[in-house]
């Protein structure tokens, strides 16, 4: 399963467009969800609304490091392959330069698990760009369903262990006051975003293409069996607003080529 989701939305750029191809079809189930960013904001609670537009959210990338933690089993990996150095300030100063991350990133050391930690704050909320050069009105988007540590949506089945100690989440996100996001808080979002009647399922053939809005829609996937091969193309990230026309989407394409098969994720 993948939970619905803007593409890019715990990053301060998003695509505007989304396309996302099939090229072979699963045996079983893997259809494409499709579902209405403007109704889910509408269903949320008055106060989760709130938190959303006031506070932000802060995401956590968590990475081990190849010496005092070379047993780290995630995705992330050590922090040392993460940047390609060796020193500590070297990283941290290619953090600090990264416009994906914005100038609230930084990377912390956790001595007790002997881990580092990637922490950033992008806004609950993005504004679609408008071919007129205008922005839309501000509208939820974020990606805390697949960040948070209780969903366990991050392609690491299982947290495993360090001896007696547990390591902590590879990937986690509070409330941009450094707040837990409640579990109350997160039923809340998953009923929103996976309300039936505001939701399309599409169960894309062999050669089938669907280009998205992705300051109009989230995507996701239910589960499947069998092989399945899908592609995902992505315009180019704009920061808040920033105009991309429609009419320039097809030149200034950046091809991220996936392949997804069987117990693995797409999009």
């Amino acid at each position: 399963v993948v939970q619905p989701h803007a593409e890019n939305a715990y990053l301060q750029k998003m695509p505007h467009f989304a396309a996302f191809g099939c090229l072979q079809p699963a045996d079983v189930g893997g259809a494409m969800t499709l579902t209405d960013l403007m109704a889910a904001q509408r269903s949320l609670p008055a106060e989760l609304r709130s938190k959303l537009f006031d506070l932000g959210v802060t995401y956590i990338r968590r990475m081990g490091d190849l010496k005092q933690s070379p047993n780290w089993p995630y995705s992330t990996k050590c922090w040392q392959q993460r940047f390609g150095t060796d020193d500590w300030a070297a990283a941290q100063q290619v953090v600090s330069e990264d416009e994906f991350y914005g100038k609230s990133a930084e990377l912390v050391w956790e001595a007790e698990s002997k881990t580092a930690a990637l922490r950033w704050t992008v806004p609950g909320t993005a504004r679609r760009p408008m071919p007129s050069g205008d922005k839309g009105e501000p509208i939820v988007a974020t990606s805390i369903l697949g960040h948070h540590a209780q969903n366990d949506i991050v392609g690491d089945a299982s947290y495993g262990t360090n001896g007696d100690t547990p390591w902590p989440a590879p990937k986690h996100c509070t409330w941009g006051d450094g707040s837990e996001i409640t579990a109350e808080e997160l039923k809340q979002l998953d009923t929103a975003y996976e309300d039936p009647a505001i939701t399309q399922h599409l169960l894309l053939s062999a050669g089938d293409v669907v280009v998205v809005d992705n300051f109009r829609w989230a995507h996701g996937r239910i589960p499947y069996s069998g092989k399945r091969e899908h592609v995902a193309l992505f315009s180019v990230k704009v920061i808040d607003g920033d105009n991309v026309s429609p009419a320039a989407f097809g030149p200034m394409l950046e091809v991220q080529f996936c392949l997804s098969i069987a117990k693995q994720k797409l999009f």
